[in-house]
């Protein structure tokens, strides 16, 4: 049991421990990448999975696009701060995963499905907005950067 909750808890921290580390988010891509590299090659060792050229294609494929959305991911840390980013990132997750098999894989086939998955979406939505709403400052503080808030804000989307 706890192997199937390790990937996760380590992936939550990631980023926790990527603003600690610093560096550019270019130095940060690397990192992590080489670091899913080397788990890969002993996953591959242990368990010699059969791989054909197919299978690495679009194995190579799903590594490039992880890869440009971790990029993305570091660089909206780097303008809008972990803890405005992350919220975004669960966020999305969550109600993408769940739109999409409610829409396209027929999960919620009841209308009293619907309503409550849609709702509970919706309350996901108010959360992630209640996480990273931003209150007023005063006036002798920093003001705020809303064109960097924005970048960041883009950059978690796509």
């Amino acid at each position: 049991m706890l192997i199937a909750i390790l990937p996760a808890f380590l992936w939550g921290i990631l980023p926790l421990a990527i603003s600690k580390v610093g560096g550019r988010p270019i130095h940060q891509i690397l990192g992590t990448t080489l670091g899913t590299v080397i788990v890969a090659i002993v996953v591959y060792l242990i368990a010699q999975p059969e791989i054909t050229t197919a299978n690495f294609w679009w194995c190579f494929l799903s590594g490039a696009m992880w890869a440009g959305a971790q990029m993305l991911q570091y660089r909206s840390f780097e303008l809008i701060g972990v803890s405005g980013g992350m919220p975004i990132s669960t966020g999305m997750q969550l109600t993408a995963n769940s739109v999409v098999g409610a829409l396209f894989l027929g999960d919620w086939p009841t209308l009293g499905q619907r309503v409550v998955g849609f709702s509970a979406i919706a309350l996901i939505i108010f959360g992630i907005w209640m996480t990273t709403r931003k209150e007023r400052v005063s006036p002798s503080s920093t003001p705020p950067r809303p064109r960097q808030t924005t970048r960041g804000m883009q950059r978690r989307v796509i």
